[in-house]
């Protein structure tokens, strides 16, 4: 788009990748499109702040992805954290995502053919108005298992000895995202229709990998392998 100025892609370990230019592009067209974008942005510097977000700040693309949806379809809510700039994104990101999950709308994400083949195959009947966010929430478990498996053969590719064997025996435990997201959603639908403390919300239980019920997953999955030698937490750290 002719308003933004062209970024020059450089190189360099420390340097945007195109993900990132493509986010920040994202945001200034959110705020552009609200006619919040007080001055033309800097894209590399706008850039510069989601890799941070993903380096520094920890997060995932996926999950900044969703957040940028989700922001785009908010922004104007009356609850929704005020972020004009990608410096300003980044210093509340975790108040958006608090905000996101939060309230009672999905994040405004693209609904795959294979998300709506889960739950065409699935059939499944939630409690009270869950099923109108049932597409949302299995598409953003299948964005976070490609993110997630991302990460581990990345990890794998550059490690050896256990830390390579316990990576690769993870891929094997999440292969196939369609049939893990199957399994997820059966068991939060178990949940929903079965635990007496639900409270709806059913995006909040979409795969996170700091998620509890994740975590408890995946420590069985490592203790299994190597016992008291690695932990989940030692794996996020190889796949950072």
């Amino acid at each position: 788009m002719a308003f933004f100025e062209q970024h020059q892609q450089r190189q360099g370990k420390a340097t945007p990748t195109e993900w990132d230019y493509k986010a920040a592009h994202h945001l200034a067209e959110t705020l552009q499109a609200n006619n919040l974008l007080v001055k033309r942005p800097n894209l590399n510097k706008w850039a510069n702040q989601f890799r941070l977000l993903r380096t520094i700040g920890d997060v995932s693309p996926a999950r900044i992805r969703l957040a940028l949806m989700w922001y785009r379809v908010n922004i104007r809510g009356q609850y929704t954290p005020k972020a004009y700039s990608a410096d300003s994104f980044r210093e509340k990101y975790q108040a958006i995502n608090d905000a996101m999950w939060r309230g009672d709308t999905p994040p405004s994400t693209t609904i795959t053919e294979a998300a709506k083949k889960i739950s065409n195959k699935l059939g499944l009947y939630w409690p009270g108005k869950e099923a109108e966010h049932e597409l949302a929430f299995i598409q953003a478990t299948l964005d976070a298992h490609h993110d997630l498996a991302a990460r581990l053969h990345t990890a794998r590719n550059r490690t050896t000895g256990l830390d390579h064997r316990l990576l690769d025996h993870l891929l094997i435990q999440i292969s196939g995202a369609e049939q893990f997201t199957e399994c997820w959603t059966h068991r939060v639908h178990h949940i929903a229709c079965t635990w007496p403390k639900w409270r709806g919300n059913l995006l909040r239980w979409a795969l996170r990998l700091d998620g509890k019920m994740f975590v408890e997953q995946a420590e069985k999955w490592v203790a299994e392998y190597c016992g008291p030698a690695r932990n989940w937490a030692k794996v996020l750290e190889l796949i950072k």
